[in-house]
Order: structure tokens, then C-alpha cells, then sequence
């Protein structure tokens, strides 16, 4: 019988599930487990016979041959090799199995592929990519404006922005290349 102290939790990969189960003062020798394609059995082995911790009645099938189980002192790593690379929407059924033993529509959603992230919220990098790009192709405003003043400008006053532009230059200690 499960004790109170005892939980789990889970989370899944492009081609994994993983379930965790977390137990105190475990050894590899008190635990079985048994996977099949659609149920996960986790059993304590005990003197007087095996009890049944913990049932999983998962939500798609998985690879019982490519799937494992390692235990800690503290819990019990299971990790499911998914039949599907499908995105579960839950661990376990929840009573939406349709007539033909499929789960709903709703519960699978195609993985998209996304590069690990320890953040909690999401960023659409081909979003930020196209945003990048935009700015990028757009000009200063400020440098259009004194553009924009030079070409229409007489020669004197091109002659005193020049000069103002190399004396700024030179003031800030750089040196003027008229390499072009």
C-alpha cells in the first residue's frame, strides 16, 4: 500500500516518458516493476509477497523492450520508449478512450521540434529571427536625417558638416581614415 510520503511525476521528451517515483529508503532489491505496451506495474517486494504500489494505465502505447527502470534510495526512475512521437497530453487515461480503443483526438498533438530550455515560458526564435531581420533592414532615423541634409545641402555646408564631423572624431581621441 502506497504511504502517505509517496508520489510522482513525470515528464517526456521527443521519444521518452519518464516517470518518477519517489519513495524513501528504497533498495533495487525491494522493487519490481513490469511494462507493457499500455500499463505500468509498480510492485514492493515484501516478505509475505508482493503489494501493489502504484498502477499506470498509460494514455498511448510504448516499447516495453526499449524501456527501463533504475531505483535510487529515493525513488524509482522508469523511462518509457514511446511507440509515437506524439506530444501526451497526460500520463494516464482519463475515461477518453473512444469505442475504438483510441484516445480522443485531443489528447495527441504533434511534437514540434524545440530546443531544450530550463525557462518556463517559451520564444519563437523564427519570430525574433524575422523581427531582427526587419530592424535590420530599416536605417537609422537620425542618420537618415543627416543623410538626407547632406545631399540636399550647398558646397559650404557640406564643407562645415565635414569639418564638424573630423573635429568630433578627433576630439574623442580617434584617429580619421580616408581609406574609401
Amino acid at each position: 500500500m502506497p504511504s502517505l510520503g509517496d508520489r510522482f511525476d513525470w515528464y517526456q521528451s521527443e521519444g521518452n516518458v519518464c516517470i518518477n517515483y519517489f519513495r524513501k529508503n528504497l533498495k533495487p532489491s525491494d522493487i519490481r516493476v513490469e511494462i507493457e505496451s499500455r500499463k505500468i506495474l509498480l510492485y514492493l517486494t515484501i516478505p509475505t509477497g508482493d503489494e501493489l504500489l502504484r498502477k499506470f494505465h498509460l494514455l498511448h502505447d510504448i516499447v516495453p523492450e526499449k524501456s527501463s527502470y533504475r531505483v535510487t534510495g529515493t525513488k524509482v526512475e522508469i523511462k518509457l520508449r514511446k511507440r509515437e512521437e506524439v506530444r501526451w497530453s497526460h500520463l494516464e487515461t482519463q475515461c477518453s478512450i473512444t469505442s475504438s480503443g483510441l484516445p480522443k483526438s485531443q489528447d495527441v498533438t504533434k511534437i514540434v521540434h524545440s530546443y531544450p530550455s530550463s525557462s518556463k515560458s517559451t520564444h519563437d526564435w523564427n519570430k525574433i529571427d524575422k523581427e531582427a531581420a526587419e530592424i535590420e533592414g530599416e536605417e537609422d532615423p537620425l542618420n537618415k536625417l543627416f543623410k538626407n541634409i547632406y545631399e540636399n545641402a550647398s558646397d559650404d555646408t557640406r564643407k562645415a558638416m565635414v569639418k564638424s564631423f573630423v573635429g568630433f572624431i578627433l576630439l574623442l581621441g580617434g584617429h580619421l581614415s580616408l581609406n574609401v
